[in-house]
């Protein structure tokens, strides 16, 4: 399957959203986009395409706007990661490695005390 689809030809909407994205850094988004502006980003990015120029549009905003918007983006970027957890802790609460003796199968209530040995780094 992945060779198929590595060696099929570029749908024409595809190549007309990558070719939009390269020339000014546009995204067209239709409502029944599986994907959003954010995503494609990500995924045009990811696959090396940048604009070669900035939007024009840009120029017809004051740059004062322009700094409210960047500062209002930084707030929403900001609380979305305030209310996430630290990655210790969502290692911690998700996906925590077991111990050692938790990975041989030993718990620590039916071990002699004397034959538990403890390493250290």
């Amino acid at each position: 399957m992945w060779q198929y689809c590595r060696d099929m030809t570029i749908p024409e909407s595809l190549r007309n959203r990558m070719a939009l994205f390269a020339n000014r850094g546009r995204i067209f988004e239709r409502e029944e986009d599986l994907f959003k502006k954010a995503s494609w980003i990500a995924v045009l990015r990811g696959q090396g395409i940048e604009p070669n120029r900035y939007d024009p549009i840009a120029d017809y905003k004051s740059s004062e706007r322009l700094l409210g918007m960047l500062q209002e983006m930084r707030q929403l970027f900001k609380s979305g990661v305030d209310a996430m957890p630290t990655h210790d802790e969502f290692i911690s609460k998700h996906c925590k490695a077991p111990t050692p003796t938790q990975s041989a199968g030993i718990s620590s209530r039916n071990a002699e005390p004397s034959k538990l040995v403890v390493e250290t780094a």
